[in-house]
C-alpha cells in the first residue's frame, strides 16, 4: 500500500472503526486483497489490534454490519 493512501486513511480515521480506541491503529482492508479486495479508500478501515484480530476470526459480513452501527461513533 502507497504511503500517501496509508496518511488519508489515518487522516480520515484517527481511531478504531469498531471501539473507538486510539492504540496500536492498525489499516484493514474490508475486503481481503487475497480475495480481490484492493488497497482503494472504501476498502480501507482503521481497527485497532484487537478488533482487526476478532474481525479475523468472524466473517466478514458480520464485521461489516458491526462497521455500519458504530460508523457515527
Amino acid at each position: 500500500m502507497k504511503i500517501d493512501v496509508r496518511r488519508r486513511v489515518f487522516t480520515l480515521n484517527s481511531k478504531c472503526l469498531k471501539c473507538g480506541s486510539t492504540n496500536n491503529l492498525q489499516i484493514d482492508h474490508v475486503y481481503p486483497k487475497s480475495k480481490g479486495g484492493s488497497d482503494i479508500l472504501g476498502n480501507l478501515q482503521v481497527l485497532c489490534s484487537k478488533c482487526n484480530i476478532k474481525k479475523g476470526k468472524s466473517s466478514n459480513q458480520i464485521f461489516l454490519n458491526l462497521r455500519r452501527e458504530n460508523h457515527g461513533r
